[in-house]
């Protein structure tokens, strides 16, 4: 008498949930980074729009001998639109400008990334991922 074994061919349940499992996380992985590499790319941009922008209100002030009361007043000699902020999400601030006197300004920027270096916005009463750029600085 023979004992025939019965040879399984395929994945075991064990097998197919931990290959499932290791899908998971690697996927969660991957979209914390792209997220955490996305905010930075709107940080960067937020940061460059702002620097574009404090040249324009120093073009317009040269021109003007005054700040403009409203960043509006640059288009189109000194920039070709008033920059919004890149996330454009509803309840995210863009880009705020006051003019104080004819001769200071502030223009602040709130970023994604809370722990940014060059996020200053306690040193002037605001939230501590705020970029405020002031004039005079």
């Amino acid at each position: 008498m023979s004992i025939l074994k019965k040879q399984s061919s395929g994945f075991t349940f064990i097998e197919m949930l931990v290959v499932s499992v290791l899908i998971v996380v690697l996927s969660m992985i991957v979209m914390v980074t792209f997220t955490a590499a996305s905010k930075k790319t709107r940080d960067a941009r937020r940061k460059k729009d702002v620097m574009n922008t404090q040249v324009a209100l120093e073009s317009f002030r040269q021109s003007n001998a005054i700040y403009p009361d409203a960043l509006s007043e640059l288009v189109p000699d000194q920039i070709e639109s008033v920059p919004h902020d890149p996330k454009q999400a509803s309840g995210w601030t863009d880009y705020s400008y006051t003019k104080s006197t004819d001769l200071t300004y502030q223009l602040v920027t709130y970023l994604e990334n809370t722990n940014d270096d060059d996020a200053n916005g306690t040193a002037y009463g605001l939230a501590s991922n705020a970029y405020v750029v002031v004039q005079p600085n």
